[in-house]
C-alpha cells in the first residue's frame, strides 16, 4: 500500500482508559505501517470531547488525517445514545468542515465484554479499523488531485 505523506493525528477519550488504550495501540500500529508522522495521542476527558479537540488538532498541527477514539457502554439512562450519536455527529461534522478525513473509532457497546472484543490486538482492532479509514481518505486526496484537480481544505 501506498505511504502515507504528512503528520496522523490520534485523538482519544480517557473515559473507559483500559478499552481506548488498547484502541490507540490498534490505531498506532496502523499509523506507524503506514509511513505517516504521528501526532500524539492527545487525550481529553469524554466522547463528547473528541470533536472540538480533532479541530484544535487539525488547526495546530495540519495533519492529513486524524484518528478519533472513544468508548461508551450503555448504562441504565438515555445518556448512552446521547453521547455517542452527538460524538459521532461532531467528528463528522470537524471532518467536513475542516476538510480533514476523520477515522471515527469510538465505540459504542452494550456491555464492557463487547467492547473488550473490539479491542483486540490485530487487524480486528476497531482503532486499527478507524486508522485505516483514515489513512484510505488520506491516500485518496493526492489521487483525486492528479485527476481532477486540487482540492481546498476549508
Amino acid at each position: 500500500m501506498a505511504p502515507v505523506r504528512g503528520k496522523v493525528a490520534v485523538v482519544a477519550s480517557a473515559f473507559n482508559r483500559p478499552v481506548v488504550e488498547a484502541l490507540v495501540r490498534g490505531a498506532l500500529a496502523a499509523i506507524a505501517a503506514s509511513g505517516a508522522e504521528l501526532v500524539g495521542p492527545v487525550w481529553v476527558a469524554g466522547a463528547l470531547e473528541l470533536p472540538l479537540a480533532c479541530q484544535w488538532v487539525v488547526e495546530a498541527a495540519q495533519p492529513v488525517a486524524v484518528v478519533a477514539l472513544g468508548c461508551v457502554i450503555r448504562g441504565e439512562t438515555r445518556h448512552f445514545e446521547l453521547v455517542c450519536d452527538n460524538a459521532v455527529a461532531g467528528l463528522q461534522q470537524v471532518s467536513l468542515a475542516l476538510g480533514v478525513p476523520v477515522g471515527q473509532g469510538v465505540l459504542a457497546c452494550e456491555t464492557l465484554d463487547q467492547a473488550m472484543e473490539r479491542s483486540v490486538e490485530g487487524s480486528a482492532n476497531s482503532g486499527y479499523q478507524a486508522a485505516e479509514a483514515a489513512l484510505g481518505m488520506a491516500r485518496l486526496r493526492p489521487a483525486v488531485e492528479s485527476t481532477i484537480g486540487s482540492v481546498r481544505r476549508r
